[in-house]
């Protein structure tokens, strides 16, 4: 995937990059991606390890737990 961003570039004296400037825009753009993107990698660590965790019961190495238990846990 290609950003087509306006990138602009600060140098030292010896023609070395040391900053980035991109327009607010785009950067804002970036930011809501960035988080939407962690809100995921978390969702799917979450199902993950629920999976893991259901496949642990199905095994009888985790006591299982009913649907009204599991329920009152979240409040």
């Amino acid at each position: 995937m290609k950003l087509n961003i306006n990138i602009q570039y600060l140098i030292d004296q010896n023609g070395n990059k040391t900053a980035v400037l991109i327009p607010i825009e785009d950067w804002l753009n970036i930011s809501n991606n960035f988080v939407e993107f962690l809100e995921y990698q978390d969702l799917k660590s979450n199902l993950v390890s629920a999976y893991e965790e259901v496949e642990s019961m199905i095994k009888g190495n985790q006591e299982k737990i009913l649907l009204t238990d599991f329920l009152e846990e979240l409040d």
